[in-house]
């Protein structure tokens, strides 16, 4: 029998384990022996599922390709639990230990950040996570024997391990310290998760996990499964639907009362506009008015304007009934010179 490029296969023989082998031509024994093939390509699959198949509304049913959200509930800053700025290996085997009191008094900085970030209350996020593994040849027996050679019942078993893990050590701190050090996170993750599906001691997995579902699925499952963790990350953490939809309605809430005080902070400036406008131009025609008056002064002064005031009091003279006129014109300029200095003096 021939096995393909990345292709491995497990030989038995009247049922029992004989030999596993490489791509290449290989000689089975018919009716004797018997191969199994096996991938050597590297799967990863994204947990609780690709994002189009979460189903997020409780309100609505789920239909066959859809899965339901994990969800982890963090803990307030009032009751969590900190990483270090730089969180230490020990902190993230250990999980953190700085409560807010202490971080309050050495870094008040970070104490003011943490107290004004909205993901510090408590809050339940839905978690993501990919976990990519790969069967190598030397182990096809184990994962034949302890996963009976299925791939998805070991990415099952995995997936639930990983959620039990996140829930113990996300629990004790906030959302957003969660998302802050959730790469250090997954490092640790992964490396408990290569000690579950290796041939190392549970010893790290069982101290670091007391809560009994964690514990019931090692006992059960916790053998050499013949397989190699190539990577597992926490793709991401983020509030759940109704806390999300709760912060979209603040905002467009938000958005919506800065449009209205920006729109009446525009009508109340355009109102000053108005009324500055209106008092401008009365302080103009004003000016302009006062100057005109000036300019008519100025002219007024003037020898040929100081002759038109007389011939306008003349005038007014002659409308006067004990006006008489004598027959002469020395005597009648005689008397219009009386009649103007009278009007002058009045």
């Amino acid at each position: 029998m021939i096995n393909e490029a990345n292709e491995v296969g497990a030989i038995s023989s009247l049922g029992n384990p004989s030999r596993e082998e490489g791509s290449g031509p290989h000689l089975v024994w018919r009716f004797i022996q018997k191969m199994r093939r096996f991938s050597t390509v590297a799967e990863q699959r994204q947990f609780p599922g690709e994002p189009e198949d979460v189903q997020r509304y409780d309100d609505q049913p789920l239909e066959g390709w859809q899965v339901t959200p994990i969800h982890i509930t963090h803990a307030p800053a009032d009751q969590a639990l900190f990483y270090s700025w730089k969180p230490t290996e020990d902190e993230i085997k250990n999980g953190p230990t700085l409560k807010l009191s202490e971080i309050e008094r050495s870094d008040k900085a970070r104490y003011e950040a943490i107290i004004k970030d909205p993901l510090s209350l408590r809050l339940t996020s839905e978690a993501s996570f990919t976990i990519k593994i790969h069967l190598v040849k030397g182990k096809l027996f184990q994962f034949i024997q302890n996963a009976d050679g299925d791939i998805e019942k070991v990415f099952g078993w995995l997936r639930d391990l990983e959620e039990s893990l996140l829930q113990s050590i996300l629990t004790k701190t906030t959302l957003g310290e969660s998302i802050r050090v959730k790469e250090e996170i997954s490092g640790y993750v992964q490396v408990l998760l290569v000690e579950f599906v290796g041939e190392k001691q549970l010893d790290l997995l069982l101290n670091h996990m007391k809560n009994a579902k964690t514990q019931e699925m090692i006992a059960k499952h916790g053998k050499p499964l013949g397989i190699v963790i190539d990577d597992t990350t926490i793709v991401n953490l983020f509030p759940g639907r109704r806390v999300n939809e709760a912060m979209s309605d603040a905002a467009v809430a938000l958005k919506k009362r800065e449009e209205k005080i920006s729109q009446e902070e525009a009508e109340a400036q355009g109102i000053r506009l108005k009324a500055d406008a209106e008092a401008h131009a009365i302080t103009v025609k004003g000016n302009a008015e006062a100057e005109a008056i000036q300019k008519v002064a100025e002219q007024m002064q003037k020898p040929h304007a100081i002759m038109a005031r007389k011939l306008d009091v003349l005038q007014t003279a002659f409308q006067n009934p004990k006006l008489i006129v004598a027959g002469g014109a020395i005597e009648l300029m005689a008397v219009l010179e009386k009649v103007l200095g009278e009007a002058n003096a009045a």
